[in-house]
C-alpha cells in the first residue's frame, strides 16, 4: 500500500505537468509510455507462445503519434492501413514460425496501443479545450472503475465474466455506469458546459461500457499469459496497460464524439 501511495504521489503531478505543457513534451511522453505499453503487450503474448513484431511496429507507432502531434493529424485514420502492411512486411521478412495469425496479433497490438494513444494525443492537442477533455477522459474512466469496485464489493452477486475476471459483477458494472453518469454531469454542470444534459446519459453509458470492455480485454491478455500484471512500470500499480487499459478503449470514442457533436 505504501508503494502504491508513493507512486501515485510522484506520478500524478508529473502527468498533470505534461498535460499542461502539451506540445512536443506531450508527444515525447506519449511515445515513451505507449512504447512501454506495446512491449508489455508483446511480452504478454509471448508468454502464450505468440510472436509479434517489435521494431517495425514501434517505428510505425511513433510515426503515427507524430502525425497526431503535427499539422497532418487528419491523415491519422488512413495510416491504419499502412500499419497493416508494415505488420505483414515485418512478418514475411522474419518468417520463422509459420503462424499467419501472428500478423493478426501484431496488428491488434498496433491498433490497441499506438492508434489508441494517438487519439488520446489528439484529444489533448487538437480539440478546443483539449486539456479539459483529456482530464475528463481520465476522470470518467477511473471513477467508473472506482464505482464498479465499491458497488461490486458491497452488493455484487452476479458475475459479469466469470472466466476472464471472476471478481467483476453485473451489479458493479451498473454501479460504474451510474458513477460515470454523475461524473459527466458534474463536469458538465460545474466546470465546462459542453452539452445538453440529456446527451450526458448516452454519452456516459457508452464511455462506461467501453471502459469495462477495455478492462476485460486486458484481463483476458493477462489470464492467457498467466500473469497478474502486464508489467511493473508503476510500482504497486502494475504496468502501463494495467493503468491505461480502459482509457485506450474510451479515447477514440471521446475524440469522435467531440468532433461530431461539440466542435
Amino acid at each position: 500500500m505504501k508503494q502504491r501511495i508513493l507512486t501515485a504521489i510522484i506520478a500524478i503531478p508529473i502527468v498533470f505537468i505534461v498535460l499542461y505543457i502539451g506540445g512536443i513534451i506531450a508527444f515525447a511522453a506519449t511515445a515513451f509510455i505507449s512504447t512501454i505499453g506495446y512491449l508489455e503487450y508483446k511480452k504478454l503474448l509471448e508468454n502464450n507462445g505468440i510472436s509479434v513484431a517489435k521494431y517495425a511496429v514501434i517505428i510505425a507507432g511513433i510515426f503515427i503519434l507524430f502525425l497526431a502531434y503535427s499539422e497532418y493529424s487528419s491523415y491519422l485514420l488512413g495510416t491504419t492501413v499502412l500499419g497493416f502492411f508494415i505488420c505483414i512486411g515485418s512478418y514475411v521478412f522474419n518468417y520463422k514460425t509459420g503462424r499467419l495469425n501472428d500478423i493478426v496479433y501484431t496488428y491488434i497490438g498496433f491498433i490497441y496501443v499506438y492508434i489508441s494513444f494517438a487519439y488520446l494525443l489528439l484529444i489533448l492537442l487538437k480539440l478546443e479545450a483539449g486539456l479539459y477533455w483529456t482530464v475528463l477522459t481520465f476522470a470518467l474512466v477511473w471513477l467508473n472503475d472506482t464505482g464498479a469496485y465499491l458497488v461490486g464489493r458491497k452488493f455484487g452477486k452476479y458475475k459479469l465474466s466469470i472466466i476472464i475476471s471472476p471478481n467483476k459483477t453485473i451489479e458493479g458494472a451498473i454501479g460504474g455506469i451510474i458513477t460515470t453518469i454523475f461524473t459527466a454531469y458534474f463536469f458538465n454542470q460545474f466546470i465546462y458546459h459542453y452539452m445538453d444534459n440529456l446527451m450526458i446519459i448516452p454519452f456516459a453509458i457508452i464511455v462506461a461500457i467501453l471502459g469495462i470492455i477495455g478492462d476485460l480485454w486486458e484481463s483476458l491478455l493477462k489470464r492467457e499469459a498467466g500473469v497478474k500484471d502486464s508489467g511493473d512500470f508503476f510500482p504497486g500499480h502494475g504496468g502501463v496497460l494495467d493503468r491505461m487499459d480502459s482509457v485506450l478503449f474510451v479515447a477514440p470514442f471521446i475524440y469522435a464524439f467531440v468532433v461530431k457533436f461539440i466542435s
